[in-house]
């Protein structure tokens, strides 16, 4: 006999149940000219509140994706005005050093 998983819960209390689905998302950082838009990012979300959470993994590839337009620790690179758009499912996750 199988047993279910039991279903996730709101952290809210808004008793709404968790649920794997994908944002878009638009990042901005003061001082960058580059306006970065990254689509498809798995997230749990909330379907009665709309509250959703990311990963420790997801957030990282975030912030690697970012990198290269908004910088790092304080240092912005200087690039034209931009709009980029990244799919997160087709950005390649960074290798090991072996």
């Amino acid at each position: 006999m199988r047993t279910r998983k039991p279903k996730r819960m709101c952290r809210r209390g808004c008793q709404g149940q968790m649920a794997a689905r994908q944002l878009t998302l638009t990042f901005e950082r003061k001082g960058s000219k580059a306006l970065v838009i990254i689509r498809n990012i798995p997230v749990t979300m909330c379907l009665v509140c709309g509250e959703s959470s990311l990963t420790m993994g997801t957030q990282k590839r975030i912030d690697d994706i970012l990198r290269p337009f908004h910088g790092h620790h304080g240092e912005v690179p200087k690039l034209p005005p931009s709009e980029i758009l990244v799919d997160f499912d087709e950005v390649e996750q960074p290798r090991k050093a072996a």
